[in-house]
């Protein structure tokens, strides 16, 4: 047998929720945190923001570069506030 043992039409659809990701949903909203929190887990330097529509539906993840030497810098100014 292959690497796959299992085929897409073995399972019955209804073990799949093929609904796009809605902003009104709130297991929607925590999975996409979750994936965002991995994400920047995964890839230090990163941050990761969902892009919503005007619907509610995910429309993308969006991820931006954090500069290494802007991120020591707000690490100081916090330090200098704790002090």
């Amino acid at each position: 047998m292959s690497y796959y043992d299992v085929d897409k039409w073995d399972l019955e659809d209804s073990d799949f929720d093929y609904s796009e990701l809605n902003k009104k949903n709130k297991d929607d909203v925590r999975m996409v945190k979750e994936y965002c929190e991995d994400h920047e887990r995964m890839y230090s330097g990163t941050k990761c923001k969902p892009i919503w529509n005007s619907d509610g539906t995910l429309d993308i993840y969006e991820i931006t570069l954090i500069d290494k030497n802007e991120k020591k810098t707000k690490k100081k100014k916090t330090k200098k506030k704790n002090s």
